[in-house]
């Protein structure tokens, strides 16, 4: 039964740590063509420390292993690392990841994608953030995000206005007030995706706060 990663989730990076809304769905495709809907997953991976969170969109089984224990190597790797700023710490992820996702978004017949964000906290103290993806027949993509992130199938359903705030927006908010604003884009978004009959994420979800 293989499994693919319907996904929305929300991440606001805020003056006290991180908030982040999850959904739970995990999208199962028979052999026999038809598929099913369980809405069972935790889709975020956090070291014990709080340094570094890790969730992952797209393709979510590579090379048979489920995606938090390629993030819980990839947290590892970092945590020993002495990398001061996000370029080589995405270098470390590309380079940790890539042998791996590189050969199951290419022989995958179900994607052909795949995505690990990183938000990590640096020598500054402060919570930096950015992605590593994969597209069958393109070479790793690396590059920063903002303090607003959206990830996966389920961000078009997303208020694009939403996007729109600057970094200053969220880096002045605390976590306490991310949270409200992050739920109401979420459930603005199940409206959304209920007017157009689609089933990319789940209704129920996750939230988690990170506090350094």
């Amino acid at each position: 039964m293989p499994l693919t990663l319907a996904t929305l989730i929300i991440s606001a990076i805020c003056s006290d740590g991180v908030f982040i809304r999850s959904d739970k769905r995990t999208t199962i495709r028979h052999s026999n063509g038809s598929v099913e809907y369980r809405d069972i997953l935790n889709k975020v991976f956090v070291t014990d420390d709080k340094r570094i969170i890790i969730y992952n969109h797209g393709i979510n089984r590579i090379n048979r292993v489920p995606w938090n224990e390629h993030a819980a190597i990839l947290a590892a790797k970092l945590q020993q690392a002495t990398s001061t700023n996000l370029s080589a710490v995405l270098d470390l992820a590309a380079a940790t990841l890539d042998p791996v996702v590189a050969a199951e978004v290419a022989g995958n017949k179900l994607d052909d994608f795949c995505a690990f964000v990183v938000i990590i906290r640096l020598a500054d103290g402060r919570y930096h953030a950015g992605e590593v993806s994969w597209k069958r027949n393109h070479p790793v993509e690396k590059r920063p995000l903002s303090r607003f992130i959206r990830s996966g199938s389920g961000v078009k359903y997303v208020h694009p206005g939403a996007g729109q705030k600057s970094d200053r927006h969220w880096s002045n908010l605390k976590v306490n007030e991310a949270r409200a604003e992050v739920a109401g884009l979420y459930d603005d978004a199940v409206k959304a995706q209920a007017a157009e009959q689609g089933h990319e994420f789940s209704l129920t979800c996750d939230d988690l706060t990170v506090k350094p």
